[in-house]
């Protein structure tokens, strides 16, 4: 199958889940025995303009480096012209869209437009832009703008289009029909982990060695961008909190974002500067280190978590997470341990839930029952057959509906995976 994937954000481009959930799903796609491309953003020309890699086809088309007001008109047109392109070039089978910008270039295409499409909604483009800009704060009612309300429309347009939707977990699929009224058919589908990657070893006291990190500490890390809907603000308050009856604990936030400079000051203020480590942005092959690293990961989001990647890929590593009850965060953990999931989402429910982890430790999960439940639910070889499927069922909707060739060209491969024929590209 000939898989045109869309995404704004393309790792490691870009820094953040959804990056890596979208490169993670090519490589997975590939190895199943497809051809997957990938259509993204290439910021200031820093990568190269196309490429394969791990069997994915890479094309970024140009946006400016930095946020200017004329960049949506700008990414738009930049988008079209590199989708039509594709379009000339090769033969797809279904596209895949993740982000509503390149989707909406994308439809301007004709021989795009009439293909099945499936889409990922991860969270609400509108939101994520609402609360980015400090226009929507936690429990608020939302409070549009000119832009939120553009934003919204262009993704309902999209939502249109598309033959199915996969969600990552039961808050993207109740907002995705609280919002846009979506009555096609929703597939729940987590994110995955790579198992490769974030493993058992090496021991927590090597990991410590190698990053330089006190041995004899009580050690809690975070990764994430550095913006509002983090709750970090919370997490380092309850850190402070702590430490008046938990000398050896420590802090260690690894990320980066408009907020970097108030959460350092955040820390020096806290009274316990020395337990307060803003790590900045840790480069991808240091981050499994840091995970074996830590006693324990804490998620302190706010609002708007439509999964949390960081959350499975820690219990891989084998370090229990404790989390804010906030959107995918309660899929992941209610059925695996449902003490992980704090009170609520201010920073004493924070330093109590880690206080608790830190005074009864055998109440928690082992570093092997955490790895068995991230192998078992959030390998990247099940997600991406389950995604696979849907890609399936929703071009033989379109047969149903517009008769075209695509399964025709297709044949059995190995294993029972669907391979194209080599006659597709143009």
């Amino acid at each position: 199958m000939r898989i045109l994937i869309l995404t704004e954000v393309y790792h490691p481009e870009t820094v953040g889940g959804s990056g890596r959930y979208a490169r993670d799903l090519a490589r997975s796609l590939a190895q199943l025995g497809h051809e997957p491309w990938v259509l993204t953003r290439n910021p200031g020309l820093r990568s190269a303009a196309s490429e394969e890699s791990d069997g994915v086809h890479i094309v970024r088309y140009p946006v400016p480096a930095e946020v200017v007001p004329w960049l949506p008109a700008v990414e738009l047109k930049s988008a079209r012209r590199a989708a039509a392109d594709l379009a000339r070039r090769v033969r797809f089978d279904v596209i895949h869209a993740q982000q509503p910008m390149v989707a909406t270039a994308a439809l301007g295409v004709a021989e795009l437009a009439r293909l099945p499409w499936v889409y990922t909604f991860q969270s609400a483009w509108h939101e994520e832009y609402l609360i980015k800009t400090g226009r929507q704060q936690p429990g608020e009612a939302p409070r549009f703008s000119v832009a939120a309300s553009a934003m919204r429309r262009i993704e309902a347009r999209v939502l249109r289009k598309v033959g199915r939707a996969i969600v990552l977990s039961s808050y993207s699929e109740n907002r995705l029909e609280a919002l846009h009224g979506f009555r096609r058919p929703i597939v729940r589908i987590p994110g995955g982990v790579d198992l490769d990657t974030f493993r058992l070893d090496p021991s927590r006291g090597e990991a410590r060695q190698r990053l330089g990190l006190p041995v004899d500490a009580e050690l809690v890390f975070c990764a994430r961008n550095l913006v509002p809907r983090m709750g970090l603000e919370n997490l380092i308050d309850a850190t402070a909190a702590l430490r008046g009856r938990r000398a050896n604990i420590r802090l260690v936030i690894g990320g980066s974002g408009p907020l970097a400079q108030a959460l350092e000051h955040r820390a020096a203020n806290s009274g316990c500067p020395d337990a307060i480590q803003l790590a900045g942005r840790i480069p991808e092959a240091e981050l499994p280190f840091y995970y074996r690293a830590a006693d324990l990961f804490v998620l302190p989001t706010v609002q708007l978590e439509g999964f949390g990647l960081v959350t499975v890929e820690s219990l891989a590593s084998g370090t229990p997470v404790i989390a804010t009850p906030v959107g995918g965060s309660v899929d992941i953990l209610q059925p695996f341990h449902p003490r992980s999931l704090t009170a609520g989402i201010d920073s004493r429910s924070l330093a109590n839930k880690i206080e608790d982890y830190f005074e009864q430790p055998n109440a928690w999960p082992s570093a092997f029952a955490c790895r068995a439940y991230a192998s078992g639910n959030f390998g990247w070889d099940c997600v991406a057959q389950a995604t696979e499927r849907v890609y399936e069922a929703t071009i033989l909707d379109a047969l149903r509906t517009q008769p075209r060739p695509p399964l025709s060209r297709f044949r059995r491969g190995a294993h029972g995976v669907s391979k194209p024929k080599p006659t597709h590209v143009a």
